[in-house]
Protein backbone atom coordinates (compact mmCIF):
# COMPACT_ATOMS: atom_id res chain seq x y z
CA UNK A 1 0.00 0.00 0.00
CA UNK A 2 1.46 3.56 -0.63
CA UNK A 3 0.82 6.55 1.05
CA UNK A 4 1.21 10.04 1.04
CA UNK A 5 2.90 12.30 3.08
CA UNK A 6 -0.52 13.36 5.36
CA UNK A 7 -0.49 9.45 6.43
CA UNK A 8 1.18 7.74 9.51
CA UNK A 9 1.67 3.87 9.98
CA UNK A 10 -0.40 2.12 12.83
CA UNK A 11 1.46 -1.00 13.91
CA UNK A 12 -1.62 -3.85 14.87
CA UNK A 13 -2.33 -3.40 18.89
CA UNK A 14 -4.96 -4.69 20.79
CA UNK A 15 -7.35 -2.31 22.75
CA UNK A 16 -8.01 -2.04 26.55
CA UNK A 17 -11.14 -4.25 26.34
CA UNK A 18 -9.98 -6.59 23.85
CA UNK A 19 -10.70 -5.46 20.46
CA UNK A 20 -7.65 -6.10 17.99
CA UNK A 21 -6.60 -3.65 15.85
CA UNK A 22 -5.12 -4.46 12.34
CA UNK A 23 -2.41 -2.83 10.80
CA UNK A 24 -2.97 0.43 9.30
CA UNK A 25 -2.82 3.86 7.83
CA UNK A 26 -4.29 7.11 9.49
CA UNK A 27 -4.60 10.49 8.51
CA UNK A 28 -2.78 13.21 10.73
CA UNK A 29 -4.22 16.71 12.93
CA UNK A 30 -4.73 19.75 11.19
CA UNK A 31 -1.29 21.69 10.62
CA UNK A 32 0.92 18.39 11.23
CA UNK A 33 3.88 17.86 8.61
CA UNK A 34 3.95 13.84 8.42
CA UNK A 35 7.38 14.24 8.15
CA UNK A 36 9.38 10.64 8.63
CA UNK A 37 12.29 11.44 10.82
CA UNK A 38 12.00 9.37 14.04
CA UNK A 39 12.39 11.15 17.18
CA UNK A 40 11.86 10.86 20.99
CA UNK A 41 9.70 13.72 22.46
CA UNK A 42 12.19 14.47 24.84
CA UNK A 43 11.80 15.80 28.81
CA UNK A 44 13.16 18.80 28.22
CA UNK A 45 10.66 19.71 26.10
CA UNK A 46 8.14 19.27 28.62
CA UNK A 47 9.91 21.08 31.39
CA UNK A 48 9.90 24.02 28.95
CA UNK A 49 6.20 23.70 28.02
CA UNK A 50 5.87 24.17 31.94
CA UNK A 51 8.62 27.15 32.24
CA UNK A 52 6.45 29.00 29.75
CA UNK A 53 2.94 28.10 30.80
CA UNK A 54 4.52 29.40 35.21
CA UNK A 55 6.20 32.39 32.65
CA UNK A 56 2.38 33.22 31.31
CA UNK A 57 0.75 33.15 34.85
CA UNK A 58 4.04 35.09 36.39
CA UNK A 59 3.75 37.86 34.08
CA UNK A 60 -0.44 38.26 34.34
CA UNK A 61 0.08 38.39 38.08
CA UNK A 62 2.59 41.17 37.76
CA UNK A 63 0.54 42.90 35.23
CA UNK A 64 -2.24 43.04 37.60
CA UNK A 65 -0.04 43.67 40.64
CA UNK A 66 0.48 46.88 38.96
CA UNK A 67 -2.60 48.05 37.86
CA UNK A 68 -4.15 47.70 41.49
CA UNK A 69 -1.21 50.02 42.44
CA UNK A 70 -1.23 52.10 39.98
CA UNK A 71 -4.71 52.23 38.77
CA UNK A 72 -4.19 55.43 36.56
CA UNK A 73 -2.82 56.51 33.20
CA UNK A 74 0.31 57.46 34.35
CA UNK A 75 1.13 53.87 34.25
CA UNK A 76 0.25 53.21 31.08
CA UNK A 77 3.85 52.34 29.30
CA UNK A 78 4.22 50.16 32.64
CA UNK A 79 1.19 47.65 31.24
CA UNK A 80 2.03 48.26 27.70
CA UNK A 81 5.40 46.80 28.80
CA UNK A 82 3.47 44.05 30.71
CA UNK A 83 1.35 42.77 27.81
CA UNK A 84 4.17 42.65 25.29
CA UNK A 85 5.60 40.39 27.73
CA UNK A 86 1.99 38.29 27.66
CA UNK A 87 2.19 38.28 23.51
CA UNK A 88 5.88 37.03 23.61
CA UNK A 89 4.77 34.36 26.38
CA UNK A 90 2.34 33.28 24.16
CA UNK A 91 4.25 32.80 21.10
CA UNK A 92 6.71 31.22 23.26
CA UNK A 93 3.70 28.74 24.55
CA UNK A 94 3.02 28.19 20.84
CA UNK A 95 6.52 27.16 19.58
CA UNK A 96 6.51 24.46 22.26
CA UNK A 97 3.29 23.49 20.65
CA UNK A 98 4.93 22.59 17.77
CA UNK A 99 7.11 20.08 19.28
CA UNK A 100 4.04 18.16 20.17
CA UNK A 101 2.62 18.75 16.55
CA UNK A 102 6.49 17.16 15.03
CA UNK A 103 6.34 14.22 17.25
CA UNK A 104 2.61 13.43 16.41
CA UNK A 105 4.29 13.04 12.75
CA UNK A 106 7.02 10.48 13.56
CA UNK A 107 5.19 8.27 16.26
CA UNK A 108 3.77 5.21 15.67
CA UNK A 109 2.91 4.17 18.69
CA UNK A 110 -0.54 4.59 19.02
CA UNK A 111 -1.38 5.57 23.26
CA UNK A 112 1.11 7.75 22.14
CA UNK A 113 -0.39 9.58 19.48
CA UNK A 114 -3.38 9.29 21.61
CA UNK A 115 -1.65 11.29 24.12
CA UNK A 116 -0.04 13.66 22.11
CA UNK A 117 -3.23 14.62 19.79
CA UNK A 118 -5.28 15.31 23.15
CA UNK A 119 -2.15 17.88 24.50
CA UNK A 120 -2.16 19.27 20.81
CA UNK A 121 -6.10 20.04 20.99
CA UNK A 122 -6.28 21.44 24.44
CA UNK A 123 -3.46 23.92 23.71
CA UNK A 124 -4.85 24.79 20.29
CA UNK A 125 -8.08 25.85 22.33
CA UNK A 126 -6.20 27.47 25.36
CA UNK A 127 -4.18 29.47 22.58
CA UNK A 128 -7.33 30.74 20.42
CA UNK A 129 -9.23 31.65 24.10
CA UNK A 130 -5.76 33.45 25.11
CA UNK A 131 -5.61 35.48 21.19
CA UNK A 132 -9.06 36.83 22.10
CA UNK A 133 -8.46 37.72 25.47
CA UNK A 134 -4.69 39.40 24.63
CA UNK A 135 -6.43 41.60 22.06
CA UNK A 136 -8.93 42.60 24.05
CA UNK A 137 -7.04 43.43 27.24
CA UNK A 138 -4.37 45.55 24.78
CA UNK A 139 -7.48 47.32 23.27
CA UNK A 140 -8.05 48.24 26.50
CA UNK A 141 -5.05 49.82 27.77
CA UNK A 142 -4.64 51.79 24.85
CA UNK A 143 -8.06 53.54 25.02
CA UNK A 144 -7.63 53.87 29.34
CA UNK A 145 -10.14 51.61 30.10
CA UNK A 146 -8.63 49.86 33.80
CA UNK A 147 -11.39 48.36 34.67
CA UNK A 148 -11.89 46.24 31.37
CA UNK A 149 -7.34 45.95 31.46
CA UNK A 150 -8.35 44.11 35.18
CA UNK A 151 -11.19 41.90 33.84
CA UNK A 152 -9.17 41.23 31.02
CA UNK A 153 -6.34 40.10 32.90
CA UNK A 154 -8.00 38.00 35.49
CA UNK A 155 -9.91 36.00 32.66
CA UNK A 156 -6.38 35.47 30.96
CA UNK A 157 -5.34 33.97 34.65
CA UNK A 158 -8.32 31.61 34.40
CA UNK A 159 -7.73 30.58 31.32
CA UNK A 160 -4.45 28.83 32.23
CA UNK A 161 -5.38 27.93 35.93
CA UNK A 162 -6.11 24.57 35.41
CA UNK A 163 -2.75 24.36 33.36
CA UNK A 164 -0.92 25.97 36.10
CA UNK A 165 -2.49 23.48 38.61
CA UNK A 166 -1.74 20.87 36.18
CA UNK A 167 2.64 21.82 36.39
CA UNK A 168 2.68 23.12 39.39
CA UNK A 169 0.44 22.80 41.76
CA UNK A 170 -0.64 25.95 41.67
CA UNK A 171 -2.87 25.67 44.67
CA UNK A 172 -1.13 27.04 47.26
CA UNK A 173 -0.20 30.73 47.25
CA UNK A 174 2.24 31.70 44.52
CA UNK A 175 3.92 33.87 46.73
CA UNK A 176 7.42 32.98 45.27
CA UNK A 177 6.67 34.10 41.57
CA UNK A 178 7.55 37.54 42.68
CA UNK A 179 11.15 36.77 43.97
CA UNK A 180 12.78 38.61 40.47
CA UNK A 181 10.38 41.35 40.72
CA UNK A 182 11.79 42.95 44.01
CA UNK A 183 10.60 46.47 42.80
CA UNK A 184 7.06 45.28 42.37
CA UNK A 185 6.89 43.94 45.71
CA UNK A 186 8.15 46.61 47.69
CA UNK A 187 5.58 48.88 45.92
CA UNK A 188 2.77 46.41 46.70
CA UNK A 189 4.28 46.60 50.18
CA UNK A 190 3.71 50.37 50.12
CA UNK A 191 0.42 50.12 49.07
CA UNK A 192 -0.27 47.49 51.46
CA UNK A 193 0.96 49.86 54.25
CA UNK A 194 -1.30 52.74 53.22
CA UNK A 195 -3.89 51.00 53.16
CA UNK A 196 -3.23 49.89 56.67
CA UNK A 197 -2.78 53.81 57.82
CA UNK A 198 -6.22 54.47 55.93
CA UNK A 199 -8.26 51.84 57.29
CA UNK A 200 -6.69 50.55 60.55
CA UNK A 201 -4.59 53.74 61.52
CA UNK A 202 -1.51 52.39 61.38
CA UNK A 203 0.48 55.76 60.88
CA UNK A 204 3.39 54.56 62.55
CA UNK A 205 3.93 50.97 60.69
CA UNK A 206 3.26 53.36 58.04
CA UNK A 207 5.89 55.20 58.21
CA UNK A 208 8.80 53.40 59.17
CA UNK A 209 8.47 51.77 56.08
CA UNK A 210 8.50 54.83 54.23
CA UNK A 211 11.91 55.30 56.55
CA UNK A 212 13.64 52.23 55.28
CA UNK A 213 12.63 52.73 51.68
CA UNK A 214 13.75 56.43 51.37
CA UNK A 215 16.86 55.23 53.67
CA UNK A 216 16.64 57.50 56.99
CA UNK A 217 15.89 60.82 55.55
CA UNK A 218 16.18 63.37 58.17
CA UNK A 219 14.10 66.12 56.70
CA UNK A 220 10.84 63.90 56.71
CA UNK A 221 8.08 65.27 58.53
CA UNK A 222 7.47 62.50 60.46
CA UNK A 223 11.38 62.51 62.06
CA UNK A 224 10.96 65.70 62.83
CA UNK A 225 8.14 65.47 64.86
CA UNK A 226 8.80 62.73 66.36
CA UNK A 227 12.30 62.20 67.22
CA UNK A 228 16.09 62.26 65.52
CA UNK A 229 18.29 60.32 63.03
CA UNK A 230 21.15 58.85 64.84
CA UNK A 231 24.30 58.04 62.14
CA UNK A 232 25.46 55.53 64.19
CA UNK A 233 25.42 53.26 67.42
CA UNK A 234 28.23 55.06 68.76
CA UNK A 235 26.45 58.09 69.50
CA UNK A 236 23.94 56.59 71.58
CA UNK A 237 24.42 56.85 75.10
CA UNK A 238 26.77 54.20 77.22
CA UNK A 239 24.22 52.25 78.30
CA UNK A 240 22.11 52.38 75.04
CA UNK A 241 25.26 51.72 72.89
CA UNK A 242 26.04 48.37 74.24
CA UNK A 243 22.28 46.88 73.96
CA UNK A 244 21.81 48.11 70.65
CA UNK A 245 24.84 47.28 69.33
CA UNK A 246 24.53 43.79 70.49
CA UNK A 247 21.33 43.87 69.07
CA UNK A 248 22.36 45.22 65.30
CA UNK A 249 25.09 42.84 65.62
CA UNK A 250 22.63 39.48 66.09
CA UNK A 251 19.99 40.76 63.83
CA UNK A 252 21.63 42.40 61.34
CA UNK A 253 24.81 40.97 61.49
CA UNK A 254 26.63 44.58 61.10
CA UNK A 255 28.81 46.26 63.91
CA UNK A 256 27.19 49.63 63.58
CA UNK A 257 23.98 51.37 61.44
CA UNK A 258 22.11 54.29 61.22
CA UNK A 259 18.79 54.72 63.62
CA UNK A 260 16.35 56.52 65.20
CA UNK A 261 15.44 57.64 68.42
CA UNK A 262 12.04 58.41 69.52
CA UNK A 263 11.38 60.86 72.28
CA UNK A 264 8.76 60.21 74.51
CA UNK A 265 6.25 62.13 73.01
CA UNK A 266 6.05 60.46 69.37
CA UNK A 267 3.41 58.76 68.34
CA UNK A 268 5.10 55.40 68.95
CA UNK A 269 6.36 55.75 72.49
CA UNK A 270 2.13 56.90 73.34
CA UNK A 271 0.98 54.39 71.34
CA UNK A 272 3.19 52.06 73.52
CA UNK A 273 2.40 53.97 76.96
CA UNK A 274 -1.01 52.86 76.20
CA UNK A 275 -0.49 49.31 74.83
CA UNK A 276 -2.33 46.10 76.93
CA UNK A 277 1.41 44.68 76.52
CA UNK A 278 3.36 47.15 78.04
CA UNK A 279 0.27 47.50 80.88
CA UNK A 280 0.62 43.49 81.38
CA UNK A 281 4.40 43.89 81.83
CA UNK A 282 4.47 46.57 84.28
CA UNK A 283 2.08 44.84 86.34
CA UNK A 284 4.06 41.33 86.54
CA UNK A 285 6.88 43.26 87.99
CA UNK A 286 4.84 46.03 90.07
CA UNK A 287 6.02 45.23 93.19
CA UNK A 288 9.59 45.85 92.10
CA UNK A 289 8.70 49.35 90.37
CA UNK A 290 6.81 50.16 93.73
CA UNK A 291 10.14 49.20 95.92
CA UNK A 292 12.04 51.39 93.90
CA UNK A 293 13.83 48.39 91.59
CA UNK A 294 14.72 48.74 87.96
CA UNK A 295 13.74 45.80 85.52
CA UNK A 296 16.96 45.29 83.62
CA UNK A 297 16.27 43.90 80.39
CA UNK A 298 13.21 41.60 79.20
CA UNK A 299 11.81 41.03 75.66
CA UNK A 300 8.10 42.23 74.48
CA UNK A 301 5.62 40.97 71.44
CA UNK A 302 3.23 43.65 70.77
CA UNK A 303 0.06 42.01 68.99
CA UNK A 304 -2.85 43.59 70.13
CA UNK A 305 -2.75 46.13 68.13
CA UNK A 306 -2.06 46.39 63.97
CA UNK A 307 -0.02 49.51 64.47
CA UNK A 308 2.44 48.00 67.07
CA UNK A 309 2.90 44.98 65.84
CA UNK A 310 3.76 46.05 62.02
CA UNK A 311 5.97 48.09 63.45
CA UNK A 312 7.33 46.65 66.29
CA UNK A 313 6.51 43.12 66.57
CA UNK A 314 9.30 41.61 68.87
CA UNK A 315 11.79 44.47 70.98
CA UNK A 316 13.18 44.05 73.81
CA UNK A 317 12.58 46.49 76.87
CA UNK A 318 15.60 48.15 79.07
CA UNK A 319 15.84 50.13 82.52
CA UNK A 320 11.98 50.13 83.31
CA UNK A 321 11.51 52.05 86.39
CA UNK A 322 9.31 54.64 88.20
CA UNK A 323 10.68 58.15 88.38
CA UNK A 324 10.36 60.56 91.69
CA UNK A 325 7.38 61.48 90.07
CA UNK A 326 6.20 58.05 89.76
CA UNK A 327 6.17 58.00 86.09
CA UNK A 328 6.64 54.55 84.35
CA UNK A 329 9.92 54.79 82.65
CA UNK A 330 11.43 52.43 79.73
CA UNK A 331 13.48 52.17 76.39
CA UNK A 332 11.98 49.76 73.71
CA UNK A 333 14.90 48.90 71.29
CA UNK A 334 14.54 47.04 68.26
CA UNK A 335 15.84 46.88 64.66
CA UNK A 336 13.97 47.34 61.38
CA UNK A 337 14.26 44.02 59.49
CA UNK A 338 12.40 41.06 57.87
CA UNK A 339 13.10 37.46 58.40
CA UNK A 340 12.80 34.87 55.62
CA UNK A 341 10.13 32.47 55.15
CA UNK A 342 7.64 34.30 57.52
CA UNK A 343 3.52 33.51 57.58
CA UNK A 344 2.89 36.61 56.48
CA UNK A 345 3.61 37.51 52.66
CA UNK A 346 4.18 41.24 53.12
CA UNK A 347 6.84 40.13 55.66
CA UNK A 348 8.19 37.16 52.98
CA UNK A 349 8.00 39.83 50.11
CA UNK A 350 9.69 42.77 52.39
CA UNK A 351 12.37 39.85 52.95
CA UNK A 352 13.19 39.66 49.40
CA UNK A 353 13.36 43.21 48.93
CA UNK A 354 15.83 43.93 51.99
CA UNK A 355 17.98 41.00 50.52
CA UNK A 356 18.11 42.84 47.50
CA UNK A 357 19.29 45.91 48.59
CA UNK A 358 15.93 48.02 48.13
CA UNK A 359 15.76 48.96 51.52
CA UNK A 360 17.59 50.10 54.26
CA UNK A 361 17.67 48.26 57.77
CA UNK A 362 18.34 50.29 60.89
CA UNK A 363 17.70 50.14 64.72
CA UNK A 364 15.24 52.04 66.65
CA UNK A 365 15.20 53.16 70.31
CA UNK A 366 11.73 54.43 71.40
CA UNK A 367 12.20 56.49 74.94
CA UNK A 368 8.80 56.10 77.16
CA UNK A 369 7.21 58.07 80.22
CA UNK A 370 3.73 56.89 81.47
CA UNK A 371 2.19 59.37 83.43
CA UNK A 372 1.04 57.78 86.99
CA UNK A 373 -2.02 58.67 85.73
CA UNK A 374 -1.96 56.03 83.11
CA UNK A 375 -0.25 53.51 83.79
CA UNK A 376 -1.31 53.60 87.75
CA UNK A 377 -4.67 51.95 86.43
CA UNK A 378 -3.45 48.60 85.74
Amino acid sequence: MTTDDKQVHVRAYTKDDGTKVKEHYRGLPDGVTGTREEEDFPDRKKKELEKTTRAVDQKVQVALLKLKIFNATGYKPDLEAAIKDLQDARQKEEAVMQDIVKRLGTTTDQKEYSRLYREYVRHYKLLQKSDYTIRAIAFDCKHGNYNGLQKGLEEYRAIFSKEIERYNNLNTPKRHFFENYPEVQKEAISFEMNKYEKKEGCHDANNLWKLSVNGLDASSDYIKKNGRVVKSVSNLPPRLKSVVKEKVKSQLFKDDCKGVYFHTNSTLAKEIGKSEELKQYARKNLQKLLTGGTVNEDSLYFSSVTNLNLSLGHVDIIDMHLDKNKNLKAYIIDTYDFNEDDPSWQVEWAHNVQEKGLITNYFSVTEISVPVSVWGRI
